[in-house]
């Protein structure tokens, strides 16, 4: 099957690892996850990065408030190799200790994507970014490249 929706119950490298064909990932992050542990988003992420036939991510993280810059720092390394991505949503509303670099670093790992058809960043309610890194993630989001084939018309 092309299409598969599953939920993790854990972060755990292992399970992603065994799913080396999946082509679409949907996450939702429980909202009050109060026990959140960062070698867990770790792992989730090394996981994510295995996933070398996805072209759809759906991650949502919103409120879970504990997601920090330092978090989306090492989520960028996987949409990097993610080279087959043509959707890509992720939602980070809520989240205060985001400032903004994670943000870039995402943008950045974005910006050799050929096949990007579909982008939606939802950072709304997290910690306002410094004026240099608000500049950074503009400048960032207008490098970003949309394959123009591909976008309904």
């Amino acid at each position: 099957y092309e299409k598969h929706l599953f939920t993790l119950k854990a972060f755990n490298n292992s399970q992603l690892i065994k799913y080396t064909h999946l082509h679409q990932l949907y996450f939702s992050g429980p909202v009050t996850y109060t026990n959140f542990d960062p070698q867990d988003f770790s792992k989730f992420c090394k996981g994510i990065a295995t996933l070398k036939s996805l072209t759809v991510l759906d991650l949502n993280f919103s409120w879970t408030k504990q997601v920090t810059d330092q978090h989306l720092k090492e989520l960028a390394p996987a949409l990097r190799n993610l080279q087959h991505l043509t959707v890509v949503r992720l939602r980070f509303r809520g989240n205060y200790l985001i400032l903004g670099e994670g943000i870039v670093s995402v943008l950045k790992a974005l910006e050799r994507h050929r096949s990007l058809k579909e982008l939606h960043l939802d950072f709304a309610g997290c910690g306002r970014p410094f004026p240099k890194q608000a500049e950074l993630i503009y400048s960032s989001i207008r490098k970003i490249k949309y394959d123009e084939s591909r976008t309904p018309r």
